[in-house]
């Protein structure tokens, strides 16, 4: 959120796309932080969203999920060729959902 919110603050077509004009306030990264928290912690309303735009980056061409780069000194591999691409688009959208939720924990 807070990398979000300082592109917002810089970027002129962020503002342009929230309608908003040079003068105009951003509001606090904690807003946010806070509004996810006590609106949408339980619900899967952001994880679904964010399936259903991998799971369409994939059908059009954008991701190839047979390429992974991973920057880590040791990863477990576990290579199942005829793995299902929704279990893949899952721990995705899980990993994604959790980077997030560390970043909201830290800006507390």
């Amino acid at each position: 959120m807070r990398k979000t919110i300082s592109e917002v603050e810089v970027n002129i077509a962020y503002r342009w796309f929230l309608g908003d004009t040079l003068l105009d306030p951003i509001l606090h990264f904690g807003t946010f932080s806070k509004n996810y928290v006590r609106r949408f912690k339980e619900s899967l309303v952001f994880r679904a969203l964010f399936e259903n735009v991998l799971d369409s980056c994939i059908k059009y061409g954008g991701i190839d999920p047979q390429i992974l780069f991973v920057d880590v000194t040791h990863v477990k591999v576990h290579a199942y060729k005829k793995k299902n691409h929704n279990e893949q688009i899952q721990k995705a959208a899980s990993w994604y959902v959790d980077e997030l939720e560390k970043e909201i924990g830290i800006g507390r």
